[in-house]
């Protein structure tokens, strides 16, 4: 009913499948292949492919894990036990929720039509799963658990570990800042 407004779909980097974190893989972008490993992952791409096809104008912006403004003594016990489940030497490349949310204003008015963006933090946000969780938990007050209460990705099997990894967010960064 409003063709030109532009539609800006929030996707997810989880859509490349599962990331072994004990190989030297490439920068996830918006060419790396497509592997639905789930449910939440396979609409991700049904979503994507949908919205290619529809005529519509278009932006996608593949996000990173969105880490809250602050943490806190109230931390979701979901989220809590979700972070048990990715290996500790996962590589990890969240975005902080406000500049979550900056890039999807900006996308709607800067030149980013018809571009997938990776969204994630700048370089210094790549870290290894295990900086997040001991700067999370250390931030609460809980402290680290022993490296055995963690899920244990095995370095032959890629399908044992977690889909996320390092993101090249250049395009994004340079367009959106």
């Amino acid at each position: 009913h409003a063709p030109e407004c532009r539609f800006v779909l929030a996707s997810s980097h989880t859509i490349h499948g599962y990331r072994n974190g004990a190989r030297d893989l490439p920068l996830l972008d918006a060419d790396s292949p497509k592997i639905g490993c789930d449910l939440y992952t396979r609409g991700k791409i049904t979503a994507e492919s949908m919205l290619l096809e529809s005529g519509l104008r278009w932006t996608i912006l593949r996000f990173g894990i969105v880490f809250p403004l602050e943490y806190n003594s109230r931390l979701d016990p979901n989220l809590v036990r979700f972070g048990y489940l990715i290996p500790l030497n996962s590589r990890t490349h969240p975005v902080h929720l406000r500049d979550a949310g900056l890039a999807t204003a900006r996308s709607v008015a800067d030149p980013t039509e018809g571009k997938i963006l990776m969204i994630g933090g700048d370089d210094r946000w790549k870290r290894r799963h295990r900086y997040y969780m001991e700067n999370i938990f250390g931030a609460v007050g809980v402290g680290m658990l022993p490296d055995s209460a963690y899920f244990r990705g095995d370095p032959e099997i890629d399908e044992s570990w977690f889909y996320n990894d390092w993101m090249d967010t250049e395009e994004s960064q340079a367009l959106l800042d």
